[in-house]
């Protein structure tokens, strides 16, 4: 059986004492607290999560006009529609991180469909759940080779 542990200042203070080069903080709250890239609110006894963005984030990614790969300009969108299909988030912060993607999108002058982009990660989702086989071909070896010049 696991016992509850409760932090207090007392107990940080021997935490902390422990190892000098990691430094434990211990942040009091109400019914919210915000942890990684997460909002996780406390409601009526039920867990509740919303992405969360520091106020300093910015919009800023890879803009369109630069010369990157299409698929480096687009990897931070597809990364966050997939943190928005991962955490069970309500229809209503569902919707804002929607309209928040869309919005970055549109300040880096990037044209993506994000609800097509949604449903492909949605149902790829479903798929891994309903089968144990691998959808990723595993049967293609790459190797690098380096470019010497002119001999």
């Amino acid at each position: 059986m696991k016992s509850l542990y409760f932090l207090t200042e007392g107990n940080l203070e021997l935490l902390n004492s422990h190892y000098l080069s990691i430094k434990f903080t211990l942040e009091l709250g109400g019914s919210k607290i915000n942890f990684l890239d997460l909002t996780i609110s406390v409601n009526d006894g039920k867990h509740t999560f919303s992405i969360f963005r520091k106020p300093t984030h910015t919009d800023g990614t890879i803009h369109n006009s630069s010369f990157h790969l299409a698929c480096h300009k687009h990897a931070a969108f597809l990364s966050m529609i997939h943190r928005l299909v991962s955490v069970p988030v309500s229809s209503l912060s569902f919707e804002k991180e929607r309209s928040i993607i869309q919005h970055i999108a549109k300040a880096n002058d990037i044209n993506l469909d994000t609800d097509q982009l949604i449903h492909k990660k949605r149902v790829s989702r479903v798929l891994d759940l309903t089968t144990t086989h691998s959808r990723l071909r595993k049967d293609r070896h790459w190797i690098r080779l380096p470019h010497v010049g002119k001999q």
